[in-house]
C-alpha cells in the first residue's frame, strides 16, 4: 500500500515503492494477454446443432458487459490478486423498474381550430434487466479456508455495505422479508458543516457505514451473504442454500439455493504459492519482506546523506545529557553544554550502498517475475542476458495470466448459467 513496516530508531523511515512497481509492472501485461484477441473470448457449442447459436449469445454478452461497464473492473482485479492473493467477482441478476416521467402530447379539435396540450404523469419503466458484475474486497470475502475451489467450498459468502432502501426494494419484489425490522445504522447522521475536511468528507461520501451518512441521506446496513451446503431441514441432508444476515441480528432470507445447477455466483482468481489452503503466502508477500531491509538501507543512505550535509555540534563534556547515536537526531542539531564545542562530520558515501540496493531490487524482481526488464529500465550488460530475463520473466507471469484466466472463465460461465434461467 506505500506504507513501510520497517524500523530504524526513531527516523522516519524512507517507504520504497518497488512491490507497488513489480505490480505496475504486471498489471498491463496480465490484461493485454487476455484483451490481445478481438473478442477477447469466445462461447463454444457442445452440440452441433447449437453452432449457430454462439455468434448471438456471444454478442448478447458483450452488451451486458456495456451495459454493466464490466472493462473498468480488468486491473482492479489485477491488483486484488496481486496484493492480495485473491482477486473475487460476484454476479447477480438485477431487475431495476424506477419511476419516471412520462410527457404526452395531446392534439385537441375544438370548432375546426386544433390546439395542443402536455400531459405529465408517472409510469413503472424497466431501467435494467440483466447480470452485475461486483467486486468483493478481498477483506470482505468469505470462504471455507481448507478449500481453494468456491464450487465445492463447504461455504463461501461476503460482506458488503448496502442502502436500507434497496433492502426494502428487494422485498417489495418478494425476495426479501423482515426488512421492517431492520434497525439502520446507529451512528448519527453528519451535517455538512461537521465534515471538517478533505478526507473527512472523503470518508463520509465514499464509506457512509463507516463514519455516518450525510444528513437525509440514504441509510446504510451491513449484509452478510453466504452460499453453502447447510441442513435446513434437520434431517441431515445438508443442501445448497442461500442465507443473508443483516447488521448481524435480523436474517432477511434464507432458501434453497434458487439458481440453476444449484451453482455460486462467484468467480475466484488466486495467486497463492500453495494450494492446501486457500490463504497461504501470495506472489508479494515474500517481496514485501526484502522491500523492508530495502526500506532500512535507503532510510540510513539519506540519513547519513543529510548528516554529512548538516553537521551535528557536541561538546566534551559528558554531563549534558548526550545521545547515544547520533541517527535519532535531527540534521544540523546542536546540544548544548559547557566546554569545547566540537564538530562531527559523518562521511556519507552513498555508492558504497549501491550494490545492496540494486541486489534488493533484484530479488524483489525475481521473487515477484517482474523485473525491470518488463518495464524497459533494467540495466544489463548484454543484449542476451536482456533476452534471458524477459523470456525467464515471461514463464512466471504465464501462471498468473492463466489464474486470472480462470477467473473470468469462472465468470463468463455464471453469466451464461443467469442468462439462460433468466432470459
Amino acid at each position: 500500500q506505500g506504507e513501510s513496516t520497517a524500523m530504524v530508531g526513531d527516523i522516519d523511515v524512507v517507504a520504497s515503492q518497488e512491490v507497488v512497481k513489480a505490480i505496475e509492472r504486471l498489471v498491463p501485461l496480465i490484461e493485454e494477454a487476455l484483451q490481445r484477441d478481438d473478442p477477447w473470448f469466445r462461447p463454444r457449442a457442445r452440440a452441433p446443432e447449437h453452432k449457430d447459436d454462439e455468434d448471438d449469445i456471444l454478442a448478447h454478452m458483450l452488451q451486458q458487459h456495456r451495459n454493466d461497464n464490466v472493462k473498468q473492473l480488468w486491473q482492479p482485479l489485477i491488483r486484488a490478486m496481486l496484493l492480495y492473493q485473491v482477486g473475487v467477482l460476484k454476479l447477480r441478476w438485477d431487475r431495476r423498474i424506477e419511476s419516471r416521467v412520462q410527457i404526452d402530447q395531446v392534439e385537441i379539435n375544438e370548432g375546426g381550430k386544433t390546439r395542443y396540450e402536455i400531459e405529465r404523469r408517472d409510469v413503472s419503466a424497466l431501467v435494467f434487466d440483466g447480470p452485475r458484475f461486483d467486486i468483493v474486497e478481498p477483506y470482505s470475502f468469505i470462504i471455507d479456508p481448507d478449500c481453494n475451489r468456491p464450487q465445492s467450498a463447504q461455504y463461501i459468502g461476503d460482506s458488503r455495505s448496502r442502502r436500507l432502501d434497496e433492502l426494502w426494494r428487494l422485498e417489495e419484489m418478494k425476495e426479501y422479508l423482515n426488512t421492517k425490522e431492520i434497525q439502520a445504522n446507529p451512528q448519527s447522521a453528519l451535517e455538512p458543516s461537521e465534515l471538517g475536511g478533505f478526507e473527512a468528507m472523503q470518508a463520509s461520501l465514499t464509506r457512509p457505514h463507516a463514519s455516518g451518512s450525510i444528513l437525509h441521506g440514504p441509510q446504510f446496513v451491513e449484509c452478510l451473504e453466504l452460499w453453502g451446503a447447510f441442513d435446513i431441514h434437520g434431517d441431515g441432508k445438508p443442501v445448497e442454500c442461500q442465507v443473508v444476515v443483516v447488521n448481524g441480528t435480523t436474517c432477511v432470507l434464507a432458501r434453497e439455493n434458487p439458481l440453476d445447477g444449484r451453482h455460486r455466483p462467484y468467480a475466484v482468481g488466486r495467486t497463492a504459492k500453495w494450494s492446501k489452503e486457500f490463504f497461504n503466502v501470495g506472489v508479494m508477500d515474500l517481496a514485501a519482506r526484502v522491500q523492508e531491509h530495502l526500506d532500512v538501507l535507503r532510510t540510513i543512505t539519506q540519513h547519513s546523506t543529510l548528516l554529512g550535509m548538516s553537521p551535528i555540534l557536541f561538546t566534551e563534556r559528558a554531563d549534558v545529557g548526550l545521545p547515544a547515536s547520533i541517527m535519532n537526531m535531527q540534521p544540523g542539531s546542536i546540544v548544548q553544554g559547557g566546554g569545547r564545542v566540537q564538530l562531527i562530520t559523518p562521511q556519507a558515501d552513498t555508492r558504497a550502498h549501491l550494490p545492496l540496493h540494486m541486489r534488493y531490487q533484484a530479488d524483489i524482481g525475481e521473487l515477484t517475475g517482474a523485473p525491470n526488464n518488463l518495464s524497459g529500465t533494467a540495466d544489463t550488460n548484454t543484449a542476451t542476458e536482456s533476452v534471458k530475463n524477459l523470456d525467464q520473466a515471461g514463464k512466471r507471469v504465464s501462471g498468473l495470466i492463466r489464474e486470472y484466466s480462470s477467473l473470468w472463465d469462472q465468470a463468463l460461465t455464471v453469466q451464461h448459467q443467469l442468462n439462460r434461467q433468466y432470459t
